[in-house]
């Protein structure tokens, strides 16, 4: 009788759980058609205005591509002294990196019964900006390492250019791909957090009535 009880309250339980994910991926992705762009957006900015002094280049404007919309466009500057600048056109499509958001999300709520230290979930959101700054910066710096090969502004180094290569594919294979899975991973192993500290708690509180 008591283990019917328990796998009706588990089958409840995981049943809630599913409710809620499938919930929170839906609204989510509904308002993710609108609002991704501009996260798609501000993350260009960022990255772009970082991988502009490592390449040694001037950011001249971040925008929306008016031919696709899905596109963002950067555009960059060169500045070599005594020598003719040239202007650098790079697009990158958010839809790449911020794809998986909604079914992260998704997993994120479903967790929330679970984790005690809800600062636990602010964790989880700069690790999800974080991770997409990067791979836009890798991104840019790839193609902004190519541009200028062709054009002569930079020295052929195989080395740097395997590193750019090696970073941008290790971020989009790796990362990006398995990114829901991985703040869930994260989610999993945090969900105990503070508890220990609980249990410490509880025992101080037994050891003093006892005295």
């Amino acid at each position: 009788m008591e283990k019917a009880d328990n796998k009706k309250q588990l089958r409840k339980r995981l049943v809630n759980i599913s409710l809620v994910f499938i919930a929170a991926f839906v609204l989510s992705l509904a308002l993710w058609l609108f609002v991704g762009k501009y996260y798609g957006y501000v993350i260009t900015s960022i990255s772009a205005h970082a991988i502009a002094p490592v390449k040694n280049l001037q950011l001249d404007l971040v925008k929306f591509d008016t031919k696709n919309k899905n596109n963002i466009s950067t555009y960059f500057r060169t500045q070599k002294p005594l020598s003719k600048n040239i202007g650098l056109l790079q697009n990158v499509n958010f839809g790449h990196f911020t794809f998986n958001v909604p079914l992260t999300i998704g997993i994120i709520a479903a967790f929330f019964p679970f984790i005690r230290k809800k600062r636990v979930y602010i964790e989880v959101a700069v690790l999800v900006v974080t991770i997409h700054i990067l791979y836009v910066f890798f991104l840019e710096g790839l193609k902004l390492t190519e541009a200028l090969l062709r054009t002569g502004y930079e020295k052929p180094n195989e080395v740097k250019l395997v590193f750019w290569q090696f970073s941008e594919g290790f971020l989009k294979s790796m990362v990006l791909r398995f990114e829901p899975f991985l703040i869930g991973a994260y989610l999993y192993f945090s969900r105990t957090r503070g508890l220990e500290k609980q249990v410490e708690e509880v025992e101080e509180i037994d050891e003093m009535e006892e005295d």
